[in-house]
């Protein structure tokens, strides 16, 4: 998509806002992550107030806990949906 065609999209989105749907796909598209991550997480593992996601062990590779930071459009999003 090119820029004119993102704006367009999430305007779209933004008429749904509050639907999970849009916020799912608006929260994948601001953090690149795989949709199975976002479908997935669930809301133990992000702390907002420091802006990260804090992925178990279990669900690592490595399998060690990591700490990933979250933009603030994501914690923005993040945080109206615990509205």
């Amino acid at each position: 998509m090119d820029d004119a065609e993102l704006k367009r999209f999430i305007d779209s989105l933004d008429k749904y806002e509050g639907y999970t749907p849009s916020s799912l796909i608006k929260f994948i598209l601001l953090t690149g992550w795989r949709k199975s991550e976002g479908m997935f997480s669930t809301w133990d593992q992000f702390d907002l107030e420091n802006g990260l996601w804090i992925k178990s062990s279990h669900l690592t590779k490595q399998k060690r806990k990591e700490r990933l930071p979250l933009s603030d459009d994501v914690v923005q999003l993040l945080s109206k949906q615990l509205l």
